[in-house]
């Protein structure tokens, strides 16, 4: 079998060295790569690895990262950074930053319940 070059799984390899070992040197992915990397340091169990990934990224410009990064802080219990990614992304009208904002009003989780605010919430993502 005959071994090619991937250019995208090589940046990928050099964004996760880069990220891996906490350098400041830029890193020039797309946000779909920070994706993926994020995705993988999460999967392998390197948690602040992951998060750093993410930060990176929304540094970066990704702005559609912010969600993410909330979800992340979730799965860690850690519900008010969650909360607080969730708010920023729904300012800026992103629909996942919307939707989770919705289901901690819809549940209660980290705020008080309001099934208010979760309706309202909803309703400006089915407008779009």
């Amino acid at each position: 079998m005959e071994f090619k070059y991937d250019p995208q799984n090589r940046r990928l390899i050099e964004g996760w060295n880069l990220i891996f070992y906490d350098t400041e040197d830029t890193i020039h992915l797309s946000m779909e790569e920070y994706e993926q990397l994020a995705f993988d340091f999460n999967w392998n169990g390197m948690i602040d690895c992951a998060f750093r990934t993410y930060h990176r990224g929304i540094e970066a410009g990704y702005k559609e990262l912010i969600p993410l990064l909330g979800e992340l802080y979730e799965q860690n219990d850690d519900l008010e950074n969650a909360y607080r990614c969730y708010l920023e992304a729904a300012l800026i009208n992103d629909l996942n930053g919307i939707k989770n904002l919705s289901r901690m009003y819809k549940k209660g989780i980290y705020v008080q319940k309001d099934e208010k605010k979760a309706k309202k919430l909803n309703m400006l993502t089915k407008k779009r």
